[in-house]
């Protein structure tokens, strides 16, 4: 199955998603600075320079809340390009089969997008589908992109035109997390540089051990900052 790209379409409100868009930027920012802060339970080093995946299980419920904490040289605005422009993961990101942006804005700075992820570890996990809601803004120069799951008939777009998937699907949920890149001083003279805040709160789903999980997002998030060191041409930030 070849990987969809971004579809183009009229504007579309939706004042439920309109609501939830608005909820789940105020609602990131929280976690964006919880994350600086590293006001997790949990902390594992992954890199000789800070870079850290820091973890800790949410409140009523059995799953795990993962921001992986990393220094990136280069500019805030590139890494978010990098990590949210359907083609620009795609080419980078074996983690990824299929994301699809609709191309509808449902309120100010929000889309919808369709994610297939490939299989993990080795087969373990199986891909996962996902329906999200994508809300991109900026502020004092930082640079935000917050996701959540929804539910099927909150999809702007009729069923007919819905992509057709692969077999062996199971589809996933993603709560509150996104991506949130900001500028910071650099050593270096004419380098630019930036923290890399990103969030995780995966419920995947299909009755795997928590230990599973664990072990594969931690691997995810990890490969994830290596590619993307290679994709903008950087290495971590001393």
């Amino acid at each position: 199955v070849e990987p969809c790209r971004a579809m183009s379409a009229s504007g579309h409100e939706s004042p439920k998603l309109s609501l939830m868009g608005e909820m789940q930027q105020s609602e990131f920012l929280a976690l964006v600075e919880r994350c600086r802060k590293g006001e997790f339970m949990h902390s594992q080093n992954i890199g000789k320079s800070g870079s850290v995946v820091l973890r800790e299980t949410v409140e009523g419920t059995r799953t795990q809340r993962y921001c992986l904490r990393a220094k990136i040289s280069a500019p805030a605005e590139q890494v978010l390009h990098t990590l949210t422009d359907p083609d620009a993961r795609l080419s980078w990101d074996r983690n990824m089969h299929t994301i699809m942006d609709t191309g509808i804005e449902v309120s100010r700075g929000c889309t919808t997008c369709y994610i297939v992820s490939n299989p993990a570890l080795m087969g373990l996990i199986s891909p996962r589908d996902y329906w999200e809601l994508v809300c991109k803004h900026q502020l004092n120069g930082c640079f935000f992109s917050s996701t959540q799951s929804i539910k099927d008939e909150l999809v702007p777009l009729p069923s007919q035109s819905l992509p057709s998937t692969f077999s062996g699907l199971v589809r996933g949920w993603n709560n509150l997390g996104g991506i949130a890149t900001l500028p910071l001083p650099s050593a270096s003279p004419g380098v630019e540089c930036c923290q890399l805040c990103y969030i995780v709160h995966t419920d995947v789903r299909g009755g795997l051990p928590a230990s599973v999980v664990d072990r594969s997002m931690t691997s995810v998030l990890r490969g994830i900052l290596g590619k993307l060191e290679v994709a903008v041409g950087s290495r971590s930030a001393q």
